[in-house]
């Protein structure tokens, strides 16, 4: 039996279970078959590919490769601030800020060790208490519960799937002010509700909280207890755009906004003017509304401070030109997080000064009368110098890495070393970046995946 035909019963067969269990990673391929296992080896023409389902370890082209997922682990660290780095080309990587210079930005991370960042193509640096995750999933069933005697949804891998309608629910204690990030995939169009601030996991129709309904690339906010729509984003092209995106939801029971963010890009907030009158439940909710399957995974429940950023209306996000031209620096805005020189305390102070040295999570910073030194967690951004922005190239081999942290990273994935995959950009040189520290790496971003792919080649 070739290999191909096998892969699609694989797929399609739901009494198959894996003799290895612990085995958490899934790899897909271009003509959505999906195959249990883990790397063996990877570079930028092949992935090697093992698991109990083969009889020896099988070879796929790169270019038949849609992505691999699997249940990432970054190790805990004791810092307690983290900065985000934003870069030109729209990644996001989270750290402890080691060092900051006209020329440079370096980071320590969870997953590569030190960074360092070319400043031309760093938009901006801010600085927030490090997050404690109130929830990081799925790992299981245990502990959530589903809404209909017929279960809708089931676990594997680290993903719920659905199968048909209905809701899978559990209580994670949010707080009035939190932040809920997943990772959603579906065929089709996307239907999908989640629920937040309920006080019912048993039903699909709590009487409170707040119920976000994902109906293709249309996007509605309500009350559970009522039927007037509070917010409408008619037309998120990012949802359209492919069949999987991270979805984000920010929302505060203290100032009634709930804030949409899609693939890291902010979409739209809407303000619940009557929030005073809303009590808040913990319980969160992921329905599904379509009988096309939808797959969420890579869950991330966490306390949020209540602070935006500026955030641009849909139809900005309709004007961008993601098209060839992104290459071209004058498509990049200058970046300013403050006034020349000026820096934002968490307190609503502001200093003026140079970043001179960060060491033991303490900044020193020359003003014009002395040197200060200050906690980095006081800090909310690093004003950094002026400067004539580029975006890095884009390259074939280029690959988009999801981190169980939220830093999303694309580099061109140059092999793989042990458990590290050696990576490099204009952003930052090369890195080797734990393999383990990743929910989700996609492959072949520029371009739309073929549907003839998928057959391995003889090893």
């Amino acid at each position: 039996m070739k290999l191909s035909w096998m892969l699609v019963l694989l797929r399609f067969s739901s009494c198959l279970v894996l003799a290895e269990d612990s085995l958490d990673s899934m790899v897909q391929l271009s003509n959505l078959d999906g195959l249990s296992g883990s790397v063996e080896s990877i570079d930028g023409e092949r992935l090697v590919w093992k698991s109990p389902m083969l009889e020896k370890p099988a070879t796929f082209l790169m270019k038949n490769v849609i992505e691999l997922r699997q249940a990432g682990e970054i190790p805990q660290l004791d810092d307690r601030s983290e900065a985000l780095v934003k870069l030109t080309n729209g990644d996001a990587v989270r750290g402890q800020l080691a060092s900051v210079s006209g020329d440079s930005i370096a980071l320590d991370t969870g997953f590569a060790g030190r960074m360092t960042f070319n400043r031309l193509m760093v938009e901006s640096v801010t600085i927030s208490e490090r997050t404690n995750f109130l929830y990081k999933g799925p790992s299981g069933l245990d502990g959530w519960r589903q809404s209909d005697e017929s279960p809708a949804w089931t676990y594997r891998h680290s993903i719920f799937s659905s199968k048909a309608l209905g809701g899978i629910a559990r209580d994670v204690s949010l707080p009035d002010e939190c932040r809920i990030t997943f990772d959603a995939a579906w065929n089709g169009g996307l239907g999908l509700k989640l629920i937040l601030f309920s006080n019912d996991a048993g039903s699909d129709h709590p009487t409170s909280g707040y119920e976000v309904t994902f109906q293709q690339r249309s996007v509605y906010l309500r009350r559970c207890n009522g039927q007037k729509f509070l917010g409408h984003t008619p037309n998120v092209t990012l949802l359209e755009e492919s069949e999987k995106a991270q979805i984000e939801i920010r929302a505060s029971l203290k100032s009634g906004k709930v804030c949409l963010f899609v693939d890291g890009e902010a979409v739209d907030v809407w303000t619940d003017p009557n929030v005073a009158a809303e009590s808040g439940g913990g319980v969160i909710h992921f329905i599904s509304t379509t009988a096309s399957p939808v797959e969420i995974s890579g869950i991330r429940v966490s306390k949020w401070d209540g602070e935006l950023d500026p955030v641009a209306g849909p139809q900005a996000m309709l004007d961008q030109d993601l098209g060839p031209h992104d290459d071209d620096p004058s498509n990049v805005g200058a970046a300013v997080n403050g006034a020349a020189g000026r820096m934002e305390l968490r307190n609503g102070d502001t200093i003026s000064g140079e970043v001179v040295s960060i060491e033991k999570g303490m900044v020193k910073i020359r003003t014009a009368f002395s040197e200060v030194t200050i906690p980095l967690e006081r800090l909310c951004a690093v004003t950094l110098k002026p400067a004539s922005l580029e975006r890095c190239k884009r390259l074939s081999g280029d690959v988009r890495g999801y981190l169980v942290d939220g830093s999303s990273l694309v580099f061109h994935l140059d092999g793989m070393e042990g458990g590290f995959l050696i990576g490099s950009s204009q952003n930052f040189g090369t890195a080797k970046l734990n393999l383990s520290s990743f929910a989700r790496v996609e492959f072949n971003i520029y371009k739309p995946s073929g549907k003839e792919g998928g057959v391995a080649e003889s090893r």
